[in-house]
Formats: C-alpha cells, sequence, structure tokens
C-alpha cells in the first residue's frame, strides 16, 4: 500500500516528498550556511531532523483517506483529518533525542514541526487519541519507509508545548536568541517544503531552492 504526501503538481508519496525536503535543507545549507552566521552546525542538525519528521503525520488514516479520495476520485470515508503537522511531533522520538541534543534543541524542532503549517489550536489530548487510534499500527511502516527512530511512547511534555506556544514569546527579552533560531530554522525549512511541493517529480529540487518563493507557502504545502 502506497502512503502519499502529495496530489499536485505531481502525486508523490511520502517518502518522496521527505526525500526532496531533505535534499532542499542540504541546498540551503550549501548555498546560504556561511552567510547564516547566527546558525551553529546543531542548527542545522536540528533542521535536517525537522524535514525527516516534518510529514510523519500524513501517515494517519485520516490524511491518507482525504488525499486518496482527490488522487483516485474516490468516496471519502467520515474519519477525521486531524492537522498532520501536530501528529508529527507526537511520533518524534525526543527521549532518544536528549543523549545528543540539549532540551532548547529539541524545544525548537518540536515547535518548527508544529508549526510549518499554522492550523486550528493543538488539543494534546486529541494528538494523542488519533496518533492511537490512526498512527500507531503503521509505526513499523513508518520506521521501515523512512529509515526513522519513531516513538512508541508520546511525550506529554513536547504536545504540551505546541498548546502553550504564546508562553515560547511571553517573559523574554525581546528576540532572544531562542526566539531568532525558531524564525530562522522555520523559515529555512518553510523554503525547503516550498521548493520541494513545486517541483515536478523528476526535477532536481535545487532549482526550486533557489528561486524567490513568490507564492504564498500556505498555498504550496498543503
Amino acid at each position: 500500500m502506497e502512503f502519499y504526501a502529495k496530489s499536485k503538481p505531481d502525486v508523490l508519496t511520502i517518502v518522496e516528498h521527505t526525500n526532496d525536503v531533505v535534499n532542499a535543507v542540504e541546498v540551503l545549507r550549501h548555498s546560504y550556511g556561511e552567510r547564516l552566521f547566527l546558525l551553529t552546525n546543531t542548527d542545522w542538525n536540528v533542521l535536517k531532523l525537522a524535514a525527516y519528521y516534518h510529514d510523519i503525520g500524513k501517515y494517519s488514516d485520516g490524511f491518507q483517506n482525504a488525499i486518496k479520495s482527490s488522487i483516485f476520485k474516490a468516496k471519502r470515508e467520515n474519519l477525521i483529518n486531524y492537522p498532520h503537522n501536530y501528529l508529527s511531533v507526537g511520533l518524534i522520538p525526543f527521549k532518544k533525542f536528549m543523549k545528543e541534543y540539549l532540551p532548547e534543541d529539541l524545544e525548537i524542532l518540536a515547535l518548527i514541526v508544529g508549526f510549518h503549517h499554522e492550523r486550528e489550536q493543538p488539543n494534546s489530548k486529541d494528538i494523542e487519541r488519533i496518533i492511537n487510534e490512526q498512527l500507531f499500527e503503521h509505526l513499523e511502516l513508518i520506521k521501515k519507509e523512512l529509515n526513522l527512530q519513531i516513538t512508541e511512547k508520546i511525550s506529554p511534555l513536547f504536545l504540551r508545548l505546541l498548546e502553550n506556544r504564546n508562553r515560547f514569546w511571553s517573559g523574554r527579552s525581546e528576540f532572544d536568541t531562542q526566539q531568532k533560531r525558531y524564525i530562522l530554522l522555520k523559515g529555512l525549512l518553510h523554503r525547503a517544503d516550498y521548493a520541494a511541493s513545486s517541483k515536478r517529480k523528476f526535477e532536481s529540487v535545487e532549482q526550486y531552492v533557489e528561486q524567490g518563493v513568490s507564492e504564498n507557502v500556505g498555498d504550496q504545502t498543503r
């Protein structure tokens, strides 16, 4: 069974689109890494992790039902299509990454994956319920297809971080280092996702990374 990420401009599987986004991040680092001197090697590694994990929520039954009904003009079942960006965060193995990354690095990872689309206000209990109902049965497949570590125990801490994003902006000095990291890395993830979503199936993503973003990112990354 195929699991799809995109229905236009060409039909792409989650694996194909994820690889395109990861490649776009590599192009960004090669092209702009020296100019973006505020970003450290850790920042680029966090961005690459975000590229790998940003769309794994699309393996949900609800998303697949919706996209397959569009691709194949099939009848759409009555399944909840919860925002995939929030579901993706629930599957990131934060506990394992704590051995390699600081808490502030993982905070950024959760936020840029969770808000690479701006959707309705997330609810941690809903996220956990949908993951249990629609995603856990696909965990082994996800691991195999994407060659990624996937958590088998959802981290409530990072789901609550999504719920309480406003706290990230409150009680800090204006645009402190962590906020600047968030803005830069989220923007770069958008750029990579935009490029990967704009290219045709057998084209290189590089030319799209280099092009100016002239269209609304939200329209290109659904």
